[in-house]
């Protein structure tokens, strides 16, 4: 998240404060949650683990970058290419998803549902592959996609 964020207001003129800020917010919520998760106090977590929360896999919280030059700013995909086709392209084929259940990366999508209690995994092999990876949504094509909404309604 904080990397789309940096990513987003690059071009800022305020962009040190603007990451400190974000960073901070993100940084205390994720201590929260796992000082709630593992029924201890952020200080004894921080102790443990350091600022950044490295676990034994040695990934750790995100260290930013509070300068930015806002002439460099750097995009993917030209803006008007994407302008063009944005009735056309889901926002999915942007970023290169492919289809979890046939694998083609035509027309991509993603399919949604509103909690994972919902899902049944002994009735459909995607909600199994939903409840598996413990996800609300998984990208399918687009036939694929009405296929499954034609089977649940």
């Amino acid at each position: 998240m904080l990397k789309g964020y940096t990513n987003y207001y690059f071009f800022v003129t305020n962009y040190g404060e603007l990451v400190s800020f974000v960073r901070w917010v993100l940084w205390f919520s994720l201590a929260k949650l796992l000082s709630a998760k593992y029924s201890t106090s952020i200080a004894k977590l921080v102790k443990k683990y350091g600022l950044d929360f490295k676990g034994k896999d040695k990934i750790g919280f995100f260290k930013s970058k509070y300068h930015n030059d806002p002439l460099r700013f750097n995009n993917k995909h030209p803006s008007h290419l994407i302008s063009l086709n944005v009735l056309s392209k889901s926002i999915a084929n942007l970023y290169n998803l492919v289809c979890s259940k046939c694998g083609s990366k035509h027309r991509v999508e993603k399919h949604h549902i509103r909690e994972l209690k919902d899902l049944n995994p002994k009735l459909h092999p995607l909600d199994a592959l939903m409840a598996g990876i413990k996800r609300k949504q998984i990208p399918l094509c687009r036939k694929c996609h009405m296929e499954r909404h034609r089977k649940v309604s």
